[in-house]
């Protein structure tokens, strides 16, 4: 399970006093428009494409293009994620991986320039600019990220089963506090496809090996 962040103001004289934990934003609108303005607080030189973008299924919050020229698609939610939030980002995730380069070329375009979002008038331009290079095949298939403050157990250890195969999901919580009048953040990581022995296997082999025992 992931471990409860507490955080404790210390005062001058060397005592300490907790610090009141936030359990959810005031709205979604809200902890979106915070990374929209803040994008590294997600990941360094991540350069954002799409905000409320409609695809198969609904509206995707964030997409992104990565440091590597990798779409990245980002599910947010004010309060702690739960199981059909994974099932919401694998739903959207497909929806994208299922084009073709030039008609996502054209998705893309045609949805930015909106809600903090730059515009793009040519996505293949624009990115043969920034990564160099005409092939949009790069971008798929896309990573990714669930973000919230906090995560409940069943979404989890969904998380960390579908990690360990082939499919890049991370879920990233932002453990939220208040202090005379501010919000404070801190960032962790809590799964990540990046892992080489994510928590919930380590140990314990593969699937195919542990039933072999």
């Amino acid at each position: 399970m992931i471990p409860e962040l507490k955080l404790w103001s210390i005062n001058g004289a060397g005592g300490v006093e907790p610090v009141s934990q936030l359990a959810q934003m005031t709205t979604e609108l809200e902890f979106e428009n915070l990374l929209v303005a803040n994008p590294d607080m997600l990941e360094p030189g991540l350069q954002l494409v799409g905000r409320q973008t409609p695809v198969a299924g609904g509206w995707l919050d964030l997409l992104a293009v990565d440091g590597d020229g990798r779409l990245v698609v980002y599910e947010l939610k004010r309060g702690q994620l739960a199981r059909d939030a994974v099932t919401q980002i694998l739903d959207f995730a497909s929806a994208l991986d299922a084009m073709t380069g030039t008609d996502l070329a054209r998705h893309l375009a045609e949805r930015s320039g909106t809600a903090g979002v730059e515009p793009i008038e040519d996505f293949a331009q624009w990115y043969a600019d920034r990564f160099g290079g005409d092939d949009l095949s790069r971008l798929l298939p896309p990573r990714m990220v669930l973000i919230g403050l906090g995560v409940d157990a069943a979404a989890e250890r969904i998380a960390r089963f579908v990690s360990t195969g082939p499919v890049d999901l991370s879920v990233i919580t932002f453990h939220g506090f208040h202090r005379d009048g501010e919000t404070l953040l801190a960032r962790q990581i809590d799964v990540s496809a990046d892992d080489p022995e994510p928590r919930a296997h380590r140990g314990q082999g593969t699937v195919a090996e542990r039933r072999a025992k």
